[in-house]
């Protein structure tokens, strides 16, 4: 297909795909969204209104009328010097739909200049039908952190399976320094011209087509660590990327000992207690139900891992990036020798999996497999493996790249043709108003579809 023709099948089929969802999905959900009527009281947790939330102390959340947006009232929330507290405001709907996206937005602003010694937070939690939330509580967070005067913040979230209710939350909290890097645990957070969207509630599900497996085939990018890896933090699919908390931890790459080429991936961490250093690569569209086996060779630095522990695990995602079955579920600790060994595990995907991390990694939260609490050692890593299939319509129809692994990475080339043409609107494939990498996956999911 020339370029031309690509870029004008992606406009079409982009800006048709985005219609049809405004129109499935433009439905609102809430009420009393510029908080005009009254709220709950504080442990109130009636369905269908704005319930309030806050710590003991100087916390409170409630209604005020000092800058309004919309109306007379707007919401608020502050804390005014309590460290390692919280407070907030959280609206709940019953009777949604699993599968189906929902969308939460709002307008805020700070009192002041910022939001000072405390940091603004939203998300939304799904709960199943016994009131109990799906995954971590905390998963879906953004952060909210405003000027004094009204932004708008948004974001949109695909129901779990399993899913029976939904809570739109917006909240301060303490926990850290602030926004303004203080430690004053004081500042207060206003909202208005609230929105909670989505298909009409009682909507019945549809159900999924079970994804197509391809080949199984390889699916680790750079196994041997001969090319760049991403910084610390970094969380880029389709390459390793480094992750430590600081201090005398790392994650890097090493030529002391390599097993393969020239270089290695070296986890480290040297007298630091209750610390952690590994590497973690994400592999998107996988398949639910399918083996996908995780292997690698490692050895200790010196004699054994002395003060430090090792270990490693398969995670698997969801489309909104969540944990399937906890984080941990799949970890399992190792102890190598000075010699290179292979670790291997083979896990099966759970229904609804859109990702895998493979991560490895060292911790000192014990004593360590010399049995001391010396908090010293390394981890050498080389030839890396991830086996197994992507759907079947990615593999043969997604890799915009051609690397032979369709991941978040084909991204790229979808803005760059659709950018190069001016038609950078028609890039935010999931209608959620940002153009990122969650975009990829309704680009595959069009492209699988022609």
């Amino acid at each position: 297909m020339k370029l031309g023709n690509l870029v004008k099948s992606f406009t079409v089929v982009t800006a048709t795909l985005c219609a049809s969802l405004a129109n499935a999905q433009n439905v609102e959900l809430a009420t009393n969204l510029s908080f005009e009527d009254p709220i709950g009281v504080e442990g109130d947790i009636a369905s269908d209104q704005w319930n309030p939330f806050f710590a003991a102390g100087a916390a409170g959340a409630g209604t005020g009328t000092t800058a309004p947006l919309d109306g007379a009232v707007h919401a608020e929330m502050r804390i005014a010097g309590d460290a390692d507290s919280f407070a907030g405001l959280q609206y709940q709907i019953d009777a949604i739909t699993e599968g189906e996206s929902y969308t939460f937005s709002f307008s805020a602003r700070s009192e002041g200049p910022t939001l000072g010694g405390v940091e603004g937070e939203f998300r939304f939690e799904f709960l199943d039908a016994n009131g109990d939330i799906i995954g971590d509580q905390f998963a879906l967070n953004q952060p909210v952190s405003p000027a004094d005067t009204y932004e708008v913040f948004t974001q949109t979230r695909v129901a779990p399976i399993g899913t029976a209710s939904l809570r739109a939350v917006v909240a301060v909290q303490s926990f850290g320094v602030g926004v303004d890097g203080s430690d004053s645990d004081t500042g207060a957070l206003f909202v208005d011209s609230a929105s909670i969207q989505g298909p009409p509630i009682g909507t019945p599900p549809t159900p999924p087509e079970p994804p197509t497996p391809g080949p199984v085939m390889e699916l680790v990018s750079n196994p041997s660590f001969e090319d760049p890896i991403g910084a610390s933090g970094e969380t880029t699919p389709g390459q390793w990327n480094p992750f430590d908390n600081g201090g005398n931890t790392s994650g890097t790459t090493g030529t002391t000992a390599p097993l393969t080429g020239s270089s290695h991936g070296v986890a480290s961490i040297l007298g630091d207690e209750n610390s952690f250093a590994g590497f973690v690569q994400q592999v998107d569209n996988i398949v639910p139900g399918e083996d996908y086996t995780f292997s690698f060779n490692a050895r200790s630095e010196g004699a054994n891992l002395a003060g430090i522990d090792a270990e490693f695990r398969i995670e698997f995602l969801d489309i909104n990036g969540t944990f399937l079955g906890g984080q941990f579920t799949n970890n399992v600790d190792f102890d190598p020798t000075d010699t290179y060994g292979l670790v291997t595990q083979t896990r099966t995907a759970p229904a609804t999996t859109v990702s895998l991390r493979a991560v490895i990694a060292v911790q000192s939260f014990g004593a360590g497999d010399d049995g001391s609490n010396s908090n010293t050692g390394a981890l050498f890593i080389d030839d890396t493996s991830i086996v197994g299939s992507l759907v079947a319509s990615d593999v043969l129809k997604g890799d915009v790249d051609l690397n032979g692994v369709v991941n978040f990475l084909d991204i790229n080339p979808f803005i760059a043709v659709l950018s190069t043409n001016g038609s950078q609107a028609e890039a935010d494939a999931n209608c959620d108003g940002v153009v990122n990498f969650l975009d990829i996956q309704a680009f595959i999911n069009i492209l699988s579809s022609q």
